[in-house]
């Protein structure tokens, strides 16, 4: 019968003790199972036991362990589990926090909302003088970005209108990125001429190569602030007319991602839209809604 090896924590002192780490890391399920209830807490984030979790889990949180001089997954989650180290607990969200993005991703969405807009512009269809909108997983920015993009080309009449727009992830070092604005030249490449050319400044950056931030009047349109859809509590002063919350649900448990989404649609005006991703629509139970396009509804 052959016996499973047993590995020892080995210290970070060398390349090899490092690989001998990342497999160790990879053979602990005990502590693995530790980090996934805690981010689960944190988060409302599930990481079932499989290879595919516990490689990741093993990639991201090394250079954690590194950085805090722990040297095991028991250190990291009991110091966690005492709290008292904001800054800890909020590097472990982002370094186990997806963050896959880009400019007007699913871009059918940005068809709907600028239709949206349009219609609602030739009717004169304001009641009220802002036009709110909330995108609820910014990530590091392109997302919100891309809806203000297409809010102000759709003719949104924003001389008349007061935009409100509150842009919001779990993630702190990734809020700080998307309100700063800045993407490489890879990131911006696909976008048309006339959007980079409008909304982007160039610049150089300290390699001397070509970087993109988006203009500070338009930057200032909207407010990056922390919000957790699990564990926060909307309070907010009136509803909105727009909400994004798309790939982020597909991470919760099912009635999790049930209870969010309600959340969310209650937190829309009449008539406003919710924008879910496109594998995400089986999430959506509520009756207050009706499909306008695929992963978009309209509060009845």
């Amino acid at each position: 019968m052959s016996q499973s090896i047993k590995f020892k924590p080995p210290s970070f002192d060398s390349l090899e003790a490092n690989n001998k780490t990342h497999q160790y890391l990879l053979s602990d399920e005990a502590g693995f199972n530790k980090l996934a209830e805690i981010i689960k807490h944190l988060t409302g984030i599930t990481l079932p036991s499989n290879d595919k979790n516990k490689t990741l889990m093993a990639g991201r949180v090394h250079p954690l362990l590194q950085k805090y001089q722990f040297k095991n997954y028991s250190e990291l989650a009991h110091k966690l589990m005492v709290g008292g180290n904001k800054g800890l607990e909020n590097a472990f969200i982002s370094c186990l926090t997806t963050n896959t993005t880009h400019f007007f991703r699913e871009s059918t969405h940005y068809d709907v909302l600028k239709d949206y807009i349009s219609e609602r512009v030739a009717k004169h269809d304001f009641t009220t003088n802002s036009f709110r909108a909330w995108c609820s997983a910014s990530s590091s920015g392109q997302e919100p970005y891309s809806i203000l993009f297409t809010l102000l080309n759709a003719g949104l009449p924003i001389e008349q209108l007061a935009l409100e727009f509150l842009a919001t992830d779990i993630d702190l070092d990734i809020l700080q990125r998307a309100s700063a604005g800045n993407y490489g030249q890879e990131e911006v490449e696909q976008l048309p001429a006339s959007i980079r050319q409008i909304f982007f400044r160039e610049f150089k950056n300290a390699k001397d190569q070509s970087s993109f931030r988006i203009a500070s009047k338009f930057r200032k349109m909207i407010n990056f602030a922390k919000f957790n859809l699990i564990q926060d509590k909307p309070n907010f002063k009136d509803k909105f007319d727009i909400i994004f919350c798309r790939n982020v649900l597909i991470y919760f448990e099912k009635d999790t991602a049930t209870s969010v989404v309600d959340m969310l649609i209650s937190q829309l005006k009449p008539g406003g839209l919710l924008f879910l991703g496109h594998v995400e629509t089986g999430l959506l139970k509520n009756k207050n809604v009706k499909a306008i396009s695929h992963a978009v509804y309209k509060k009845l």
